[in-house]
């Protein structure tokens, strides 16, 4: 996984600084794509892109990088998806 900022999209939730409402949708965003490579076994061609961008949220929110690591790994646990020791 990169951690390279990227840049926001004007007029999203996370432009507007609103983090607090975009981490449980971001989070669900998450668990969507996270659940597609369950059932199919195949990761979703999106899933890297939402991994990257809660990664950056939850950061933004003033968790650590490894806070941030174990969130996202036992998110990804939940459903079976394994990200292995690289995030």
């Amino acid at each position: 996984m990169t951690h390279g900022h990227r840049p926001q999209q004007p007029g999203t939730i996370t432009a507007s600084n609103r983090l607090e409402e975009a981490e449980p949708l971001m989070r669900k965003s998450l668990e969507i794509f996270f659940k597609f490579t369950e059932v199919t076994g195949y990761q979703h061609p999106n899933l890297q892109g939402a991994i990257e961008n809660y990664y950056q949220l939850l950061l933004q929110l003033g968790k650590t990088e490894t806070e941030v690591l174990q969130n996202i790994k036992a998110l990804a646990k939940t459903y079976g998806v394994n990200l292995g020791s690289s995030g």
